[in-house]
This record gives C-alpha cells, structure tokens and sequence, in this order.
C-alpha cells in the first residue's frame, strides 16, 4: 500500500469513526428525552446509519476501498439512506403542521404529487447532463444520485419558504434536522456535479467530499438535539388567521 492508499484509509476510516461517535451521542440524547416518541421515522434513520457506518467500515478495511465488495455493499445501504431521507423529510412536514390536522392530512398527498414534479424535473436534468464516468453503470448511478439530491433539496427549501407562516422557529429540533438535510442535498449536488464535470480526475476528492459532507451533518443534527430548547408540541404559536382559515375549509372538505 502505497503512502497516498494509507493517507486516504486514515482519513476514511478517521470520519467513519467520528460519524459512529455523533450517531451514538444522538441516540443516547433522543432515548433520554422525548425526541425519540415524538420523530421516531428520524430514530430509526439514526439507527440505521449506525448499522450502515458499522458495516462499510468492516467492508473497506476487510476487502479493500476499491474492491467490488465494498462498492455493492456501500451503494445499496446508500439507496436505503436515500429513500429514509424523504421519509424524515415528510415527518418533518408532519411536525411542522402538527397544528392544523387538515393542512397535515392534506400535505400527505401534497407530498406525493410534490415528489412526483420535483422527480421529474430532476430525471430532466440528469438526462441533459454529460456522463459521470466512463462507466456505464456507475455514470447511471452518480446520475440517480444526483436526481434524488434535487428532490429532497426542493422539498426542504420548500419548506423553509414557508417556515415563517407555520411558526417553525429556528431554535426547534425539528428546524434543525430540516438544516441538516438542506446542508447535506446541496453539497452533495455540489460534489456529485464536480464529479460528473471533472469525471474521473475529481473520483477521490469525490470519495473524501461525501464523508465529510456526512460528518458535517451529522454535527448539525447533533447540537441540535443537544441543544434544541423545546419539542415543537411545546411551541406556543402565533396566531395566523389565513392558516386557520385554510385548515378549516380542508377540514370541512374532507370531513364531508
């Protein structure tokens, strides 16, 4: 092994260990509080990256960054943390219109038909866009990467549009897991897009960029179930007589 393989593995494996450690303090904050009844599709996305952090670095020190093992082992735990994205994505929503059962119940299908156009576009735009790698598959991949990244990245800025008239204050759990996906979608765009611009010159600053973006958020997240001041149930809202007004006339078409 070369000194560059060995500096590369120290570094990985350095983030992997500081990622397990964040994960770790999360679950050990959320099981002494009520963060854990009340965002329990966020728990189990914890959990789960713990499970996948675990795994990958077994993986990578076992078989080899490079090794064919490592690459199917760290894309299909990487779709599964995809579609748990969307999922706290929507908790979020739930969260954020906790107050208005008819605008919540509404937003469900919101969501879907939200996630379909904002899909759409993505597929546009990955279509349009030049080839990731000389690799087929792994151009088709970066590619689907990519799509989902502008995906959940609408949907959260979405959401902070409208932040303001759902009184979701920025001090709030829930607004700072809604951070850190925000943080997350947009520098994963912008290192995927490195890649697919620079191709296979930008492949190990793309494989250092992902952990750290990772890492990052995972700080986030973390001061914010440390530090965050209330559970959002506990927020006394302001009033917003347009809201009511909207959650009373959905209330009363879907009640009908």
């Amino acid at each position: 092994m070369d000194i560059h393989s060995l500096t590369f593995l120290l570094v990985t494996n350095g983030i992997s260990l500081g990622s397990l450690a964040l994960e770790a303090g999360m679950l050990i904050r959320m099981n002494k509080s009520t963060l854990r009844q009340e965002l329990p599709i966020f728990y189990t996305y914890v959990v789960f990256t713990v499970l996948q952090g675990t795994v990958l670095f077994s993986f990578r020190n076992y078989f080899g960054f490079r090794s064919s093992e490592y690459f199917i082992a760290y894309w299909l735990m990487y779709a599964v943390d995809t579609a748990m994205a969307f999922f706290i994505i929507q908790e979020i929503y739930a969260k954020a219109l906790s107050r208005y059962e008819g605008l919540r119940r509404l937003s469900q299908d919101l969501f879907r038909w939200s996630f379909v156009i904002l899909a759409l576009v993505a597929a546009i735009t990955a279509m349009g866009s030049p080839a990731a790698d000389g690799d087929f598959m792994y151009s088709c991949i970066l590619l689907l990467n990519r799509s989902a990244m502008i995906v959940e990245f609408g949907l959260v800025v979405l959401l902070f549009i409208l932040a303001k008239s759902l009184a979701l204050g920025w001090r709030e759990c829930v607004f700072g897991i809604a951070v850190g996906m925000c943080f997350y979608c947009s520098m994963q765009l912008v290192a995927v897009s490195l890649r697919t611009h620079y191709q296979n010159e930008a492949a190990d600053l793309y494989a250092i960029l992902k952990p750290l973006i990772g890492v990052t958020t995972l700080g986030i997240w973390t001061a914010y179930v440390y530090r965050s001041e209330r559970a959002r149930r506990d927020v006394t809202p302001f009033k917003n007589t347009s809201l009511d007004d909207w959650n009373a006339a959905v209330l009363q078409f879907l009640n009908r």
